[in-house]
């Protein structure tokens, strides 16, 4: 469920059925970001920190209060139709750098990513 503010949104349009609007930019975010007030489809610390174990084991951890994820460009397209949502999707970048303690070795890494989603046919 989205439980977006007007303080999380930076434009919105309405074209027919069709409501447009644009989250604010969110760096690393938490439960209390605009990105998490939309979906949470974003990736978190922990996540990545549990998918480095599964490969490699526990001697890799990201150090998480060096590291940076900035997510932009959130846009939503969702269609209602007789005051229900039908349809919802979605796109973001996101580019990140994460600092890494390999056992008594740093490392940084960077990455970048395009994500969308699209819900159709949402049947209530």
């Amino acid at each position: 469920a989205m439980n977006l503010t007007e303080a999380d949104v930076t434009s919105y349009s309405v074209n027919g059925n069709k409501y447009t609007f644009v989250v604010k930019d969110c760096r690393n975010p938490n439960a209390s970001s605009a990105m998490a007030h939309a979906t949470n489809d974003y990736i978190t610390y922990a996540e990545v920190n549990q998918s480095i174990a599964n490969e490699v084991g526990n001697a890799v951890k990201v150090v998480e209060n060096e590291s940076v994820a900035n997510y932009k460009n959130i846009k939503f397209i969702v269609t209602v139709v007789d005051g229900k949502i039908t349809a919802m999707e979605y796109s973001y970048t996101f580019d990140a750098t994460l600092k890494l303690k390999l056992a008594i070795i740093n490392a940084t890494g960077t990455g970048e990513a395009a994500i969308s989603g699209k819900y159709t046919d949402i049947k209530y």
